[in-house]
């Protein structure tokens, strides 16, 4: 569903008329694969408090989005 994480490129981002140095789009940019493996657990736990009432495709999108973190 999800393709392997990759963060845009700053340079395939139109910024005209943006004042926004280079270290802070290279901030927004990024992503914290780390930070995504750490919280995938947690989101299970709560998924697992919903029961039943969870939608499927809550749980299909999160086991697509740790495939895509690995």
């Amino acid at each position: 569903m999800f393709p392997k994480v990759q963060p845009p490129k700053a340079d395939s981002l139109d910024t005209n008329g943006m004042n926004i140095n280079t270290a802070d789009l290279q901030a927004i940019t990024s992503v914290d694969v780390d930070g995504w493996r750490e919280a995938v657990p947690q989101i299970r736990d709560h998924y697992a408090a919903l029961g039943d009432r969870l939608p499927s495709e809550l749980a299909t999108a999160l086991d697509a989005l740790e495939s895509s973190l690995s």
